[in-house]
């Protein structure tokens, strides 16, 4: 009996649906252990992981079935910076989120431990299940964009195309905080006042480069005068705060995912107190340079 697949076919609004609610799930692995006798004894074990050594290898896996009687090739390709060492309870967060969206019903260990073998039962999985059109093709690469002493943040760009006009793109990111390998992006912002002018500024930015278009003239009517927070929750990258808006979100397809990082100074004020030190160090004149300065004459 297959399983329901989340590559089963669909229209392009369908579709644009279940990735949507697959970026509303960003914020909802927050630790590795199922129950909470895990729970807890995850986080007695975290004493002893005072590690903040994060290291990673770049796996890549491609895969391809042609269909003799269509004469078309499906694909199937995937890109993961794999965690290789560090806290554990990181690592497998970290693997857990990344497969999430390759294959929800796949084991962690497998992707960390086997992972030729893991990756070659999903593609078969990919192209098994029901409804599958010869021609189908599923991309994602995960990898690793920022990290420092306290955080590390991975990033996701993928795109699966099952028939149709055009492939459905998606864009996503998570910050984890190393020490306890809890998802941090999901709870970072905590005042939003103010924000969304930031935001709605570098909208404008974006479509005028990517369209050579004003924002109202490329945003949809629902969202013009009441703009949201991107559905997936922004993460941390080395120039700031970066946020992605998925395709059809706010705009048609042909604006591609809106997106922009706005810098730390910016985004101080809008910030959990525990990522201002990292946007305070971003400060030209932040106490922090100023003694990295002073040690080096």
């Amino acid at each position: 009996m297959k399983r329901p697949s989340l590559f089963r076919q669909l229209p392009v609004a369908a579709l644009a649906s279940l990735i949507a609610a697959s970026f509303a799930s960003c914020d909802q692995f927050t630790s590795g252990a199922g129950t909470d006798a895990e729970l807890s004894d995850s986080l007695d074990s975290l004493g002893a992981m005072t590690d903040t050594v994060f290291a990673v290898r770049h796996f890549t896996f491609s895969d391809s079935l042609y269909d003799e009687e269509t004469g078309r090739t499906s694909t199937f390709h995937v890109e993961i910076d794999l965690p290789t060492g560090g806290n554990k309870t990181l690592i497998d967060n970290i693997g857990r989120w990344v497969m999430t969206y390759i294959s929800p019903t796949a084991q962690v260990d497998a992707l960390l431990d086997t992972s030729d073998e893991a990756m070659k039962g999903i593609a078969q999985e990919f192209y098994n299940q029901d409804d599958f059109w010869a021609g189908s093709s599923f991309d994602e690469k995960f990898l690793m964009v920022f990290e420092d002493s306290c955080y590390v943040s991975y990033e996701m760009e993928g795109e699966v195309f099952l028939g149709g006009i055009h492939g459905m793109p998606y864009h996503v990111g998570m910050t984890f905080d190393k020490k306890t390998g809890e998802q941090f992006s999901a709870v970072m912002l905590t005042e939003t006042d103010g924000l969304m002018e930031v935001i709605r500024d570098s909208l404008t930015s974006y479509f005028k480069s990517c369209c050579d278009e004003d924002a109202d003239e490329m945003l949809f009517d629902n969202v013009r005068d009441s703009l949201p927070l991107p559905t997936c929750p922004a993460w941390l990258v080395e120039e700031g705060v970066k946020f992605v808006y998925g395709a059809y979100e706010i705009a048609p397809y042909a604006a591609g995912m809106p997106s922009f990082v706005i810098p730390y100074e910016t985004m101080k004020k809008y910030m959990d107190y525990e990522v201002k030190p990292i946007a305070k160090a971003q400060e030209p004149d932040s106490v922090a340079n100023t003694q990295q300065s002073e040690t080096k004459k």
